[in-house]
């Protein structure tokens, strides 16, 4: 049975239909790479001055409405249904509306200096440890995986100092 195959599979025709297996999948990955830019999120949704809203953070936003909705009824909707309620134009209202008030802001210049960020992070343990979180992936996702290093480095120095620098308190 092996023979037969084996034998089979060196014939010009199984060659021929091979070759045009993998051309097949080479133009599926291609066109599928091609289209997942767009997909993937990488161009914005919403643009208002500087500040855009992603693709990416349009379906976060959209599935975490779906989410609230769905435990405040008691069951699953569906996208229908999502959408008889109303869901997309409320997240795009609530992004909308974010992107606008971010602008306005980095317009005015209002919001933290760098320096009185580090320091509220520095003495709320709450917000050390999700700055601390953040950091971490920050810095994986720039190596590309877990690096130890990096997450012990996030962990055992305070946020707004780098390795090194002395806390004053």
């Amino acid at each position: 049975m092996l023979g037969i195959l084996r034998s089979a599979a060196g014939t010009w025709v199984a060659k021929a239909l091979l070759s045009l297996l993998v051309l097949s999948f080479l133009a599926w990955g291609v066109t599928t790479r091609m289209a997942g830019g767009f997909l993937a999120g990488h161009h914005p949704v919403i643009t208002a001055g500087s500040t855009t809203v992603s693709i990416t953070e349009y379906r976060l936003a959209y599935d975490r409405q779906i989410n609230m909705l769905q435990q405040q009824i008691g069951q699953r909707i569906s996208r229908e249904q999502a959408t008889a309620y109303g869901i997309d134009n409320q997240v795009l209202a609530q992004l909308v509306s974010g992107a606008v008030l971010d602008e306005q802001a980095r317009k005015l210049g209002l919001g933290f200096s760098k320096d009185r960020l580090a320091e509220l992070l520095r003495h709320d343990g709450e917000l050390a440890i999700i700055s601390q979180a953040i950091f971490v992936e920050r810095h994986l996702g720039a190596a590309g995986g877990y690096d130890r290093i990096v997450a012990r480095e996030a962990t055992h120095h305070p946020p707004g100092n780098a390795p090194g620098e002395e806390t004053h308190n």
